[in-house]
């Protein structure tokens, strides 16, 4: 819990620390193979701080290699992000479940809303796009690469373009992944009927925090 802390303070999110700052991490049951991977503060700040979150997640870091760089980020609207709707997930802060390693082969391919469909069907949910931003700049700092969201194959390890079916703006549904050419961390909206081959999602799971 300290290093997470740590991290959002690192990165100029003193509010999210302090937003979380004496609560725990909740039990790994290790269920299906889901473990708490980010604490999330209540989705009004995380809105609150779309902007600060974007620029925080896409800065330069030493911590990586030059071929791993970030440059920024490319969104079509940080107003349409910071309103989108944001689906089944609480008002207070709460734990991120998910699993290690590429998308479940049975998320590919898929149109959202066939996807959502699969995902439920499991008892999956979906990222949100600020639950995404997080957890790309914590995976990209754990592996030294980008393998978790590229949108190319990426170093031997499949592409990480993916959907984010739990944040949507109006009849659209975003998607996310980082560009290796240009460095930077995209998030776009498509339609619910768009699909790609190698487009996937990273099912995960919510508990609420007290």
């Amino acid at each position: 819990m300290d290093q997470l802390l740590a991290f959002y303070r690192s990165h100029g999110l003193q509010d999210w620390a302090d937003a979380l700052d004496g609560l725990a991490w909740p039990e790994s049951s290790g269920e299906d193979g889901f473990e708490p991977v980010a604490l999330m503060p209540p989705v009004a700040l995380q809105r609150a701080q779309t902007e600060r979150l974007l620029e925080a997640m896409t800065a330069p870091t030493d911590a990586l290699p030059a071929d791993e760089h970030y440059a920024g980020y490319w969104v079509q609207s940080v107003e349409a992000l910071a309103d989108c709707e944001i689906l089944e997930r609480p008002e207070g802060p709460y734990a991120l479940w998910l699993r290690d390693g590429p998308f479940p082969e049975s998320t590919l391919g898929l149109t959202c809303t066939k996807l959502v469909k699969e995902m439920k069907a499991h008892g999956w949910a979906g990222l949100t796009v600020h639950e995404f931003l997080v957890v790309e700049r914590l995976q990209a700092l754990r592996h030294g690469d980008h393998r978790w969201s590229s949108y190319h194959e990426h170093k031997g390890h499949p592409p990480g373009i993916q959907w984010l079916p739990n944040a949507r703006s109006g009849k659209k549904v975003f998607q996310g992944y980082w560009v290796a050419k240009s460095g930077q961390v995209q998030i776009g909206a498509c339609a619910t009927g768009s699909k790609k081959p190698t487009r996937g999602a990273h099912p995960c799971r919510v508990t609420p925090l007290s």
